[in-house]
């Protein structure tokens, strides 16, 4: 668990990251703020050690984010 990100939303927001979306349209998507989302972005990062969008998207991706997997 993520701490501060919705457990239900986790999957969700990781692929929207992974596609490269825009947070005010992850946010429109999850029904949630701009700000939560940039805030869920920046808890997810710091919990998974990673330091840019690209290394989060290749932990999308390993471990399926991105085909829907997760």
């Amino acid at each position: 668990d993520v701490t501060g990100v919705q457990t239900c939303a986790l999957p969700i927001l990781l692929h929207c990251l992974s596609e490269g979306l825009p947070a005010a349209e992850i946010a429109m998507r999850l029904n949630m703020s701009t700000k939560t989302v940039d805030t869920d972005r920046a808890h997810i990062r710091k919990k998974l050690g990673v330091k840019t969008m690209p290394a989060l998207m290749r932990y999308a991706a390993r471990w399926g984010a991105l085909d829907g997997r997760i």
